[in-house]
């Protein structure tokens, strides 16, 4: 009797070492690739791009917005970004101004041009 019982105690402790041990590794694996995936990111710096956003309605119909999109990177932290509609022209003007964070909120502001005031966009 005590054979069986000291077999099973084996027998389940190996088995939960195999349940746990994939956990473990495949949790290096993801922060591995989180790694670097931030690595590859660091160092282009700024970017700049022209973009066409397109809105579709359920009915199906299309809404073409244009604007321009900077990008600044900013060492030790994260980013600063810049995008600034130019068609058509009910937003032409309205800018987004973000700036992400690693370790904090980002902090984002509006630009409504018709208003000529800059409103904070509440992140949390």
């Amino acid at each position: 009797m005590k054979l069986i019982a000291h077999n099973l105690i084996k027998y389940y402790g190996f088995i939960i070492i195999l349940l746990i041990l994939p956990t473990d590794i495949t949790a290096n694996k993801g922060l591995d690739i989180a790694i670097k995936s931030d690595r590859n990111f660091d160092g282009y710096e700024d970017s700049t791009s022209e973009m066409t956003m397109e809105l579709i309605s359920k009915k199906g119909d299309v809404v073409t917005r244009k604007l321009k999109f900077k990008r600044l990177e900013v060492p030790g932290d994260g980013d600063k970004s810049l995008a600034v509609f130019e068609s058509p022209r009910d937003v032409k003007g309205v800018a987004i101004l973000s700036f992400a964070h690693k370790t904090e909120p980002d902090d984002q502001w509006l630009y409504l041009p018709a208003l000529k005031r800059v409103k904070r966009i509440a992140s949390k």
